[in-house]
C-alpha cells in the first residue's frame, strides 16, 4: 500500500480536525495537511519525509494541534507496515501573507 495512503487512513481514523494531502478550496477554522517532501530506500527498507502542518485560528490553537498531531503520527509505528517514525523538527511556520497560523512537524517515516 502506497506511504500516503497508509498516513491518510490512520489519522482520518483518530484525528478530530479534517486531514488533507492538499490544500482544501474551503479552508476549515483548523485542519491537517500533510505532504511527502523526500525519500530514499536502502536495504529494502523505504525511509520518506513528510511535513505536517497544523492550521489554526490562533497561534495557540496550532501549536495545540502541532502536539496532537505528532502523537497521532508517532501512533503510525503500531501499523504493520512502519518500521519506524522518527521527529525530525516541529516549529512555529505562520503564514504571514494570508495571515493563517500554522505550525509544522517534520516526520522521517521507515516503512516497507
Amino acid at each position: 500500500m502506497v506511504i500516503e495512503r497508509i498516513i491518510y487512513e490512520h489519522l482520518s481514523k483518530i484525528m478530530m480536525v479534517p486531514v488533507f494531502t492538499e490544500e482544501p478550496q474551503e479552508k476549515p477554522n483548523e485542519y491537517v495537511l500533510f505532504e511527502k517532501v523526500g525519500g530514499n530506500e536502502r536495504d529494502y527498507l523505504r525511509s520518506a519525509t513528510f511535513t505536517f502542518q497544523s492550521f489554526s485560528t490562533s497561534l495557540f490553537g496550532a501549536s495545540c494541534l502541532n502536539e496532537i498531531t505528532k502523537d497521532a503520527v508517532k501512533g503510525l509505528v503500531k501499523c504493520p507496515e512502519i518500521a519506524g517514525v522518527k521527529l525530525n523538527s516541529d516549529y512555529n511556520f505562520t503564514d504571514l501573507d494570508m495571515k493563517r497560523y500554522r505550525y509544522q512537524a517534520i516526520f522521517d517515516i521507515t516503512h516497507y
